[in-house]
Parts: C-alpha cells; structure tokens; sequence
C-alpha cells in the first residue's frame, strides 16, 4: 500500500463510502431495517444511522447483544429452549415407548444445539451449528412425519426446527447490513 493509501483523506472517503447515506425516505428505511432486525436478533437497531460514532457503537455494531424484545439476553433463550424441547422430546419418547432411539437421537441433537445455543450466546454471529443443526433434524423428522402421518412428535420438531432455519437465515442476510469496515 502505498502512503496515500493510509492517508487520513483517503480513509474519511472510505468511510463515507461505507456509511448509509441519509435520504427522504430514511424513515421508512430505518423502519423496515428495525423490522428485519427484530426478527433476525430479536430487537430494533438504530445504530445503523449513525455516522462517525466512537468506537464503542464500532464495536457493538460488531458484537450485538443477545436482546429480546428489548431486554437483554443472559443466554440465546430462543435456542436453549429448542435445545431443550429436543432434548425433552426423547426422553419422553424412551418413557413411553421405551424407544432407545429417541432417547440417543433427542439427547445428542439436544447437546448438538445446546452447545449452539452457548455459541450464539457469546456471540450472536456464530449461529452456524445451530442452523445446520436445525436443518438436519427438520429434514428427519420432516420425512418420519409425512411418512407416519401424524404431527406429534416428528411434526412438531420438523415445524420447530424450520422455524429455527428461519430465524437464523433472517439472520444471516440482515447480518451482512452490520458489517462495515
């Protein structure tokens, strides 16, 4: 690189280039960014407006907070509690048909998303096992539901896990609106 590269010219114009322009229509914009974020992360941000802010607002657009509907989160709850239902779900499916297959799949899938579920936890980006995860265990249960045709159990995982993929593929396309170098 060269020293014009590094200038501080050079970085205000990359900066410039990389912070939303404000508009007429930024109310309406701000609004559906809020939405998508409420959804995907669980609460608004207006963070996304703000242009030359310190590095702390730097940094929290980097690392957010787990937040659900505006409180904060100690733990990714949403995921936990998937995590648990799984994990629930085979040991109620070994007590009452003595099915060691639910019981080793519920609790291994249930481990496989607790562990997600700290990840996301620590960091709200890293959602990648919790999401393949969710993908996998709707995809067998989807199947052993159509082919038994009943909704409890398989039915009510294969929604639940889709609702997962949901949630973490909004995820990944607002995420891409936070990363501004």
């Amino acid at each position: 690189m060269s020293p014009k590269d590094l200038s501080e010219d050079n970085v205000d114009h990359n900066t410039a280039q990389h912070t939303p322009q404000q508009s007429g229509d930024s109310s309406s914009r701000q609004s559906i960014d809020n939405i998508v974020d409420s959804i995907a992360f669980g609460h608004q941000s207006d963070q996304r407006s703000t242009a030359g802010s310190d590095q702390q607002t730097q940094d929290s657009r980097r690392f957010m907070k787990n937040q659900i509907f505006g409180f904060d989160m100690p733990f990714d709850i949403i995921s936990a509690a998937f995590a648990s239902t799984v994990a629930v779900g085979g040991l109620i499916g070994y007590l009452k048909a003595k099915s060691t297959y639910s019981l080793m799949a519920g609790l291994v899938f249930g481990g496989i998303l607790g562990f997600g579920a700290y990840q996301t936890s620590v960091n709200p980006r890293n959602y990648y096992l919790t999401l393949g995860t969710s993908a996998a265990l709707g995809g067998l249960m989807g199947y052993r539901a159509i082919n038994s045709g009943k909704f409890m159990p398989a039915g009510l995982i294969a929604s639940l896990s889709a609702l997962m993929v949901v949630r973490f593929t909004v995820r990944y396309f607002a995420d891409t609106n936070y990363i501004r170098k």
